[in-house]
């Protein structure tokens, strides 16, 4: 089925290929019997490999492969009672608050009753993977192991997209939903295999990058897959030809220069607080006017994202309440495509969903601070946690260029629920928050699994 078909008919009807059946089927086995560390691997593969078109309808409900695969999931952790002793906390309140109110803004606001229906499918990915992934994921080896996970699965990812960018001819494009022949901007073909645009896959693999140099300091054993997992991704960015993933990496490489002045947090966030607002009160001109003068590889849209955020800010008054279904054309001729997640959460649900989605993103930075804390007399552990936090920085970022959905969502609720899993609970939480060195060192007894044999695990024994 072609592209154009497909739009107009992929919500109302079955679309499977028997090739993207035949790996749902062996991925929901692999992920029902599998060793509990290596149960994500599954997802990911469903994530790289499977089009966002491929779906089952069923008396009007709709199940893309990737949420029947996460439905298995929460069936493997019902069933073997995985989710007993995980310990929950604020951030996993946060998140679901934050999905039930973009839910509960859908049913009650100005929107059409089909976007009700597809935030209720909405929330079930998003609940499903976050929660399934926090039962699944209890130790920091399980947070190695997933990203070795993506590591060993981003090879024969990374040749479909070398290939696409060698040939200009998407192997998936015979699945529907991606072009068989995929984009090309300033001369330059743009990869994207799988994924639903090239952007969200090129940001999908560079966020992955810290969490893969942090195995480094794991397993002098195993530092071959983190040379090979660079290699991957760095392919994958390539082949894509975006400015964002690119940029991604350089906020990336930013908050890992940090590192060193993890102490001073703090300050360095309440230092930069001050300069965006004494440059919003010395300049004529917006701070995210900086956007019009971001292009890397040419053919960026710069432009284009600034003057959105304008018009969103601009126009406050219309989606403050409780967001709406608003055409952003209106504002502006040109704005035709919101390429920006943060614009997006606010449409969906004004300022309370958006200030929500924020309380959300600041106890996840809250966590990671907790995480490496909590861990501070184990520095290969220090250096995991704080990869997850520039992980998350890189995520953050990305949102001021791209709105996320399909295979980034996904990944974007697994890093969630990866630094949910490693933040502290429990004595060990009340320790840290007490704040004196005695109780820090103290709260190193108690840990979400810190304290297992790192290297023994990767190397799976």
């Amino acid at each position: 089925m072609n592209k154009a078909a497909l739009n107009t008919t992929w919500s109302k009807v079955t679309v499977l290929h028997p090739v993207e059946a035949a790996i749902l089927v062996a991925m929901a086995v692999v992920l029902l019997c599998c060793k509990r560390r290596f149960a994500v691997w599954p997802m990911i593969v469903i994530a790289c490999f499977v089009v966002p078109s491929q779906r089952i309808v069923v008396g009007g409900l709709v199940f893309a492969l990737m949420r029947i695969i996460i439905i298995v999931g929460m069936l493997r952790v019902l069933i073997r009672r995985e989710y007993k002793g995980v310990t929950w906390h604020r951030l996993d309140l946060a998140v679901l608050i934050f999905i039930l109110l973009r839910t509960f803004i859908a049913a009650v606001g100005d929107f059409p009753p089909a976007e009700f229906i597809q935030r209720l499918g909405g929330a079930l990915d998003s609940l499903g993977m976050y929660f399934t992934c926090r039962c699944l994921i209890r130790q920091w080896p399980d947070v190695f192991t997933t990203v070795r996970g993506f590591i060993w699965i981003g090879i024969p990812v990374a040749f479909c997209f070398l290939l696409e960018a060698i040939t200009h001819r998407n192997v998936f494009g015979a699945f529907g939903y991606v072009p068989e022949q995929g984009l090309m901007r300033e001369g330059q073909y743009r990869a994207q295999a799988a994924f639903a645009h090239p952007i969200l896959a090129g940001v999908y693999w560079a966020v992955l990058m810290p969490l893969m140099i942090s195995l480094w300091w794991q397993s002098r054993k195993r530092r071959y897959e983190v040379i090979l997992g660079l290699s991957v991704s760095t392919i994958i960015v390539v082949a894509c030809h975006s400015s964002t993933p690119i940029m991604s990496m350089i906020f990336g490489l930013v908050a890992a220069a940090l590192f060193p002045l993890r102490n001073s947090m703090r300050l360095i966030r309440w230092s930069l607080l001050v300069a965006f607002i004494a440059f919003q009160c010395l300049s004529d001109k917006p701070a995210w006017r900086l956007l019009v003068d971001v292009d890397i590889v040419g053919g960026s849209t710069g432009y284009y994202r600034y003057k959105l955020i304008d018009q969103a800010v601009k126009h406050v008054d219309e989606w403050g309440a409780m967001g709406g279904n608003i055409d952003t054309t209106n504002w502006s001729s040109e704005l035709s495509d919101d390429t920006n997640h943060y614009v997006v959460v606010g449409l969906q649900g004004g300022l309370p969903l958006l200030t929500m989605f924020v309380i959300v993103i600041a106890l996840a930075f809250g966590s990671v601070g907790r995480a490496w804390r909590h861990v501070r007399n184990d520095r290969p552990l220090v250096i995991a946690a704080w990869a997850l936090g520039v992980s998350l920085f890189m995520h953050v970022m990305s949102f001021f260029s791209v709105t996320y959905f399909g295979q980034s969502v996904m990944l974007w609720d697994l890093t969630l629920a990866m630094i949910g899993s490693m933040r502290p609970t429990g004595k060990a939480a009340k320790l840290l928050s007490q704040g004196s060195a005695a109780h820090r060192a103290r709260a190193t007894a108690y840990s979400p699994g810190a304290r297992v044999p790192v290297s023994a695990a990767l190397l799976g024994h």
